[in-house]
């Protein structure tokens, strides 16, 4: 078995590193995607074209990430990630600088109501993760004033409380790209159907 070097470990390191930071890139814009009233092909779209074109000046970098003489296997690792990187950077940027002044509610019906089952992940081995116990995620199927059907997360009280036919105000604000935003925390953002509750009842 021959000796391993430096320049391997810390090659395996970076490789590992951009591994990480492409799931964690998905995984903040998917979540900041559920925040954003945007149908999800368009930024996909634009992130993926801005990927294609940047990759073509990043074949050397790429080259040293991967270990790889192979440009077409260095592309796609730079696709791949870019994307990633140009999504959170949309959604990130749009959400974080959204104009405070444009607040606004909307009320959106409620289409559905749906729960999902996950399970947490538990240690096994020293490099071994394997599937832990069961738990619900919540959501809300809820129809826009302009049509669009918005899937929400939501807590088990908001979901325990709201039925088919309800009415849910949502505090919207303009992104710094135009691009709205639903500003939810520590915001009143449902408002009950008035033929189901006498009065307004604050979300809690």
């Amino acid at each position: 078995m021959g000796k391993v070097s430096r320049r391997d470990v810390v090659g395996a390191l970076v490789a590992g590193g951009m591994i990480f930071l492409t799931i964690v890139f998905y995984g903040c814009a998917m979540g900041i995607h559920g925040e954003t009233i945007v149908e999800w092909w368009i930024p996909a779209t634009v992130a993926v074209v801005m990927a294609l074109v940047s990759g073509a000046v990043s074949g050397r970098f790429w080259a040293r990430v991967t270990g790889s003489g192979s440009m077409l296997f260095n592309y796609l690792c730079h696709v791949v990630f870019s994307t990633g990187l140009f999504l959170t950077l949309f959604y990130g940027l749009n959400f974080a600088f959204a104009d405070k002044n444009t607040e606004h509610y909307e009320n959106a019906v409620v289409e559905r109501k749906f729960s999902k089952t996950r399970h947490r992940t538990r240690r096994v081995g020293r490099n071994r993760m394997a599937p832990g116990e069961p738990y619900k995620v919540y959501y809300l199927d809820l129809r826009l004033p302009d049509g669009r059907l918005k899937e929400m997360s939501a807590t088990l009280g908001q979901y325990n409380r709201r039925h088919k036919g309800d009415t849910v105000a949502l505090p919207v604000e303009r992104g710094l790209f135009g691009v709205p935003v639903i500003k939810r925390r520590g915001r009143k953002t449902e408002v009950p159907r008035p033929n189901r509750y006498r009065e307004h009842r604050p979300y809690r």
